[in-house]
């Protein structure tokens, strides 16, 4: 659970993802970012069941995710279109949502179901936010990947990823992942990059 959620006012964070047969990972991706702060998550699902209100997914989920939103498609492009698509889609539905219930979610982020945010300073997404893309001087920010290997795993172990995989390279990628104001957002080039109305980038 968001513990932000009971901590007064406090700007709101989105994250989107699109997943085809991960269930298996999603209970705990999902159980670590909405501690990290994010309020929402939509999650475009292309499972093969994805139209059963009986689904995997669901029952996987159920009631214990309220602030979790499943949004089934069909047939979706290549892996890169794929997400691209998933970036704007996502953006026009948090808005409706918003628009609805009278909230307003400022930040949004896309992440694969295999890629965590880990901040090293700050308990809660928002704190870092403020701290590293305070306006008007930044509307989004990226972050680097590590990428973290197999820590000479051979078979699977019933444990966390987070516990299972702790082993990465020396040196980071210079591919990022963008978190990004939404009344900044104009369009992206992929999953990584997003081009903004103005042009405030950290």
């Amino acid at each position: 659970m968001n513990e932000l959620l009971n901590v007064g006012e406090h700007e709101r964070a989105a994250l989107c993802t699109g997943q085809k047969n991960e269930d298996w990972y999603l209970h705990e991706w999902i159980n670590y970012h909405l501690a990290l702060g994010f309020d929402d998550i939509y999650i475009f699902d292309d499972n093969d069941d994805n139209t059963d209100p009986d689904s995997k997914l669901r029952q996987l989920l159920s009631a214990d995710h309220p602030h979790v939103h499943i949004i089934p498609v069909q047939h979706l492009p290549k892996k890169a279109k794929k997400q691209s698509a998933i970036v704007d889609a996502c953006i026009k539905i948090i808005k409706r949502r918003d628009a609805a219930t009278n909230d307003k979610t400022v930040w949004a982020s896309f992440l694969d179901t295999d890629e965590y945010v880990s901040l090293k300073k700050h308990r809660y997404l928002q704190y870092f936010l403020q701290d590293h893309c305070p306006l008007p001087h930044c509307a989004s920010i990226g972050l680097n990947w590590h990428w973290f290997g197999t820590s000479n795993a051979t078979y699977y172990a019933n444990q966390p990823v987070t516990q299972r995989f702790q082993y990465r390279e020396r040196t980071q990628e210079e591919l990022i992942k963008s978190i990004f104001r939404i009344d900044e957002y104009r369009c992206n080039t992929n999953a990584h990059f997003v081009h903004l109305k103005s042009n405030p980038t950290n």
